[in-house]
């Protein structure tokens, strides 16, 4: 009689040590989940779906056990059953193993998402990209310029060098290209270089002010994409601080996870003038932003990128694992704890 007390004494505890561990990782995904809900209160959901959930796994074994009297086994056995499905299998399992993947991936994930979006980010702020379509100016103003300085140079069509009628139609042609206003000389059949010299330059200088003003990013989201960079330049030298010690505390997440948002919105607004990989495209210009650290907090978006084969050879099924081993194992010492064994 004592020896049994103290193996359910031992089981008790045992099952309070797996339970506990288990309760945290729950609490910490479905806390990750709805983040505006009190912790207290996630605690004490998780707690109570894990009290129903062991109760179930009891209904179980107790309809199971011919040595004991109970009425209606099948209802027990499908009851428990039942409550094992909804609270176990449906919410424990799944949020532990998202809870011991999170930990696991957070420092990779994070680092990389911080790291790409300053790609991206730099491309706006040194408007490294141009439209397309300011080519298709720039080789119109060329070719209007190239006609002009054939019949400046006396091979075009009259034949004849210097400034004329053909010349200046050509250059108020290269305006309405621009939308500028080179002033035109006037001087006919003079033969001046510095006119040609002079074209040339101001062409050139309308053609780079209209392409910073027309066909790269403007200079708003150039601004906005320096602040941008400072923060996350900021952030990035703390999370190499923090991950050599360990993982970075869901303080540092949240504050990066806040400014990757404010990145990930300017790539999109300014996609055109971002070089965005095609795996990158749909997740920086979705309809609705979610940075992949924050995809990575989400226990379904994890378990559907699970199921649709994104974490293949990332450890996904060895912490499916781990959790399912916990839980068995506390069920099985609170089954213990409360086996009943008369007849």
């Amino acid at each position: 009689m004592e020896q049994n007390k103290f193996l359910k004494i031992g089981s008790f505890l045992l099952f309070l040590i797996l339970a506990a561990y288990s309760c945290y990782a729950t609490e910490h995904s479905l806390h990750m989940l709805s983040p505006n809900l009190p912790e207290i209160l996630v605690w004490a959901i998780t707690i109570a779906f894990y009290v129903v959930a062991s109760l179930g796994s009891k209904m179980i074994v107790d309809s199971l056990n011919q040595k004991i009297y109970l009425e209606n086994r099948g209802l027990h056995l499908v009851g428990g059953a039942v409550l094992m499905f909804l609270f176990w299998l449906m919410i424990s399992m799944p949020t532990n193993t998202h809870t011991f993947f999170y930990n696991e991936q957070i420092s990779d994930v994070i680092l990389s998402d911080v790291q790409t979006t300053q790609k991206y980010l730099e491309d706006i702020e040194s408007r490294k990209v141009t439209l397309p379509s300011y080519d298709t100016l720039e080789a119109k103003v060329n070719t209007k310029f190239e006609e002009l300085n054939a019949e400046f140079n006396g091979i075009g069509p009259s034949g004849r060098k210097g400034n004329g009628q053909y010349v200046m139609q050509r250059m108020r042609e290269i305006n309405n290209l621009l939308g500028s206003n080179i002033p035109v000389d006037t001087r006919l059949n003079v033969y001046d270089p510095a006119i040609l010299n002079n074209y040339n330059t101001r062409i050139h200088g309308e053609l780079e002010k209209v392409k910073m003003e027309r066909y790269q990013a403007p200079q708003q989201a150039v601004k906005e994409a320096r602040s941008v960079l400072d923060d996350l330049d900021v952030l990035a030298d703390t999370l190499d601080t923090k991950i050599q010690s360990g993982k970075p505390s869901e303080v540092i997440v949240t504050q990066t996870e806040g400014v990757l948002q404010k990145g990930y919105s300017l790539i999109k607004n300014n996609r055109d003038f971002v070089n965005l990989s095609p795996e990158d495209e749909p997740v920086y210009c979705a309809e609705k932003i979610s940075t992949r650290t924050h995809q990575l907090k989400n226990v379904i978006k994890v378990w559907q990128d699970y199921l649709g084969g994104k974490y293949k050879g990332k450890g996904f099924f060895y912490w499916i694992m781990i959790s399912l081993l916990v839980d068995i194992g506390a069920f099985i010492f609170f089954d213990l704890t409360f086996r009943r064994e008369e007849f």
